[in-house]
């Protein structure tokens, strides 16, 4: 028997003395915080046990090695927690609806994924650039330079150009009161000093290279969206008139249970364009929709990391897919991979992690299991950065679709810059296998799948890899540190 208190408290009866609580948190404002999943756990005792705070909770009953998923899809503002007294499970759901589901030990995490696709499915891998990752900001949008990165992006195969902060008349430096960004007047109109054409022309432009356009946006979202048709008639114009399709919303601040419901109605007003219209919503800062109250909601912008602060590392980037992978699809999430040739010194010589070090294709490997972000001017990329991304992305995306259906888990070790690390994506009678030897002496690791395979075939790596495959066990010998390897299985 459930019973739902009116403070919005679940209550649910256990059976057993051997039960194991688990409490998963996935983090946002990202901005400050570089450990996206944190966990804390507990054993009953005596029929008790201590109160713990997350979005997924697992119990885990030794006697029967079956485990409990609760999954409350609060956003920021509302943190559930979970304790047992007396045999009694309580979950204070802040009102959210709490989706219980059953498994093995071991599969739970599993589930949580699987819930996630009830609710969200991707058709497709996106890659996309958006300039403000090279730390020029607005001052370089203009008609001219976004022409030279629709070109650049046509010429490495991307999808999306994204407009970033710049092309509106506004500047986002103004707070309310409470902190809170204000987007007044004539904000969201086109800029005619950058654009005085207009964005017809980069429409027209961008379809004759066959690349997609994006925009950067933020709702204005004082007073629980005050000016909640101004911007939707913004985007949607930006849709119907000059072909955008890809929003990036950003700014935002949603504080209450009124605030974030209001967000789900702009996010319906906006989808509702047409069926080709995606938005990403960041989580890098404020109190938003976090990852599971946004499942139904395109894509997750999850971070902002910057060689120009010395703050992007690609092991950092590849743990955090890591561990968000556990329990939200990998196709939900956008991770950025940067132009490593610039801001060199910002780092010191003796670091052996430094971005430099790595090759630009490693980089679209170690986050191509997700959306992947050029999060750069891919204009002033290197010669040989072109080639070697030119050698990975038409193979990407010749599988992309089979990528976003997959079931994707954390396999190997945590990425910490010195581990033997990797995914596995299953999708039927096949899997890939997308493993990665980060600086670390040991050049080889026997990772473990969930089934077992008869045969494999190397699909591309960037320095030779040998792997031996048995059952449900894969061994792989790296030759290069700093190098990755993508493995299609198939079973017998």
């Amino acid at each position: 028997m459930i019973n739902f208190e009116n403070n919005g408290v679940a209550r649910f009866p256990v059976r057993s003395e051997h039960i194991t609580v688990r409490a998963i948190r996935l983090n946002t404002v990202t901005d400050d915080t570089d450990t996206l999943v944190t966990e804390s756990e507990c054993n009953l005792f005596k029929g008790c046990a201590q109160e713990l705070f997350g979005q997924i909770f697992i119990l885990t009953d030794h006697s029967t090695e079956k485990s409990t998923v609760y999954i409350i899809p609060t956003p920021d503002y509302a943190l559930p927690s979970i304790k047992v007294e007396d045999k009694t499970v309580i979950i204070n759901t802040f009102g959210y609806p709490v989706s219980i589901g059953q498994s093995a030990v071991g599969d739970a995490e599993c589930l949580v994924r699987d819930w996630y696709r009830m609710h969200y499915r991707a058709e497709n891998l996106i890659a996309m650039s958006n300039t403000w990752g090279d730390r020029n900001g607005r001052t370089r949008v203009n008609e001219d330079f976004i022409k030279k990165e629709i070109d650049s992006g046509a010429d490495i195969g991307l999808d999306v150009v994204q407009i970033d902060d710049g092309w509106q008349k506004g500047i986002p430096n103004t707070y309310d009161e409470e902190g809170v960004r204000v987007f007044e007047g004539d904000f969201w109109q086109v800029k005619d000093e950058v654009f005085p054409r207009g964005l017809s022309p980069l429409s027209a432009y961008a379809k004759e290279r066959g690349v997609e356009l994006g925009l950067w946006f933020a709702p204005h979202s004082r007073g629980c969206f005050e000016h909640f048709e101004r911007d939707v008639s913004v985007l949607r114009s930006a849709y119907r008139d000059f072909q955008f399709k890809f929003f990036k919303l950003d700014m935002l601040s949603l504080p209450s249970e009124e605030y974030s419901s209001r967000m789900l109605d702009f996010l319906d007003e906006v989808l509702s364009f047409g069926e080709d219209v995606s938005v990403e919503l960041d989580v890098t800062a404020d109190k938003r929709l976090g990852y599971l109250a946004s499942a139904p909601y395109g894509t997750i912008f999850v971070e902002n990391r910057y060689t120009a602060w010395a703050n992007y590392y690609p092991h950092r980037t590849l743990r955090n897919l890591w561990s968000l992978s556990r329990f939200v699809p990998a196709s939900k999430l956008q991770f950025e991979l940067v132009n490593t040739e610039l801001y060199t010194d910002k780092y010191s010589d003796s670091d052996e992690l430094r971005p430099a070090l790595y090759g630009i294709d490693y980089l679209f490997a170690s986050v191509m299991i997700s959306n992947p972000l050029f999060w750069m001017e891919t204009q002033f990329l290197s010669d040989g950065c072109r080639e070697r991304l030119k050698a990975i992305v038409p193979i990407w995306k010749s599988y992309r679709n089979e990528l976003a259906e997959c079931d994707v888990y954390p396999i190997g070790e945590k990425p910490s810059g010195r581990a033997l690390t990797g995914f596995a994506a299953d999708h039927g009678d096949t899997s890939h296998l997308l493993v990665f030897r980060e600086v670390t002496d040991r050049d080889s690791f026997t990772f473990t799948l969930r089934d077992e395979y008869g045969s494999g075939e190397l699909v591309v790596s960037d320095a030779p890899v040998d792997f031996e495959l048995n059952g449900n066990t894969v061994k792989v010998k790296f030759e290069n540190k700093r190098s990755y390897a993508w493995i299609k299985l198939r079973k017998k």
